[in-house]
């Protein structure tokens, strides 16, 4: 399934408007259903420009964008200790 750069940026939005999904160290994180709910609203958002997305695809796109940050920003900081 792919995602329109308009897509992510809306899911993006979405996604930072709620600290349980993201901030590990916070109690509202270790409550399931309030990540739960927070994915439902993200979910309700996104199928007025993607109607058919689920859950899973959300959960799925996040993790993707969190691992492609994550290996070009070692990149990053690999070249900048080489230099």
């Amino acid at each position: 399934m792919s995602w329109s750069r308009e897509q992510v940026v809306v899911l993006i939005e979405e996604y930072m408007k709620y600290i349980c999904l993201y901030a590990v160290k916070t109690k509202a994180y270790m409550n399931k259903h309030l990540r739960q709910h927070a994915l439902e609203n993200i979910l309700d958002v996104t199928k007025s420009i993607k109607p058919s997305v689920t859950i899973t695809d959300i959960k799925n796109k996040l993790n993707g964008l969190k691992a492609t940050f994550l290996t070009e920003h070692r990149k990053l900081l690999q070249s900048h200790r080489s230099g």
